[in-house]
């Protein structure tokens, strides 16, 4: 009876470390892929805040061609602006216009 048993113990054991192996060799596979994504979903992360950076730029440098256009009245600065489907109206009691952005200026031209 003891000799049975201490098989039983055994072959128990046994399983047991097997399934601790594998499960042990998983870890280690899918630690491998999250550091991968990871590092992609920081490099998107990165792209996304400098997006928003260049896109409060360009908004600047948009009023700041629109108010010299304005204000020189140069309209070699309006049709520039106009091709990139930006138009703007100069307020008679302000000499600052109001630039008006097209769909394609207000998401970057991503769809």
């Amino acid at each position: 009876m003891t000799r049975s048993l201490r098989d039983w113990k055994f072959w128990a054991l046994t399983a047991l470390t097997a399934v601790f192996l594998v499960v042990s060799v998983a870890n280690v596979a899918t630690r491998g892929d999250l550091r991968l994504r990871q590092t992609e979903v920081l490099s998107r992360q990165q792209y996304l805040s400098e997006s928003a950076a260049l896109g409060r730029l360009n908004t600047q440098i948009i009023q700041a061609l629109a108010t010299l256009s304005a204000q020189g009245n140069d309209e070699a600065i309006k049709a520039m602006l106009a091709k990139h489907g930006v138009t703007f109206t100069v307020n008679a009691n302000s000499n600052a216009p109001q630039p008006i952005a097209s769909e394609e200026q207000k998401t970057g031209g991503r769809p």
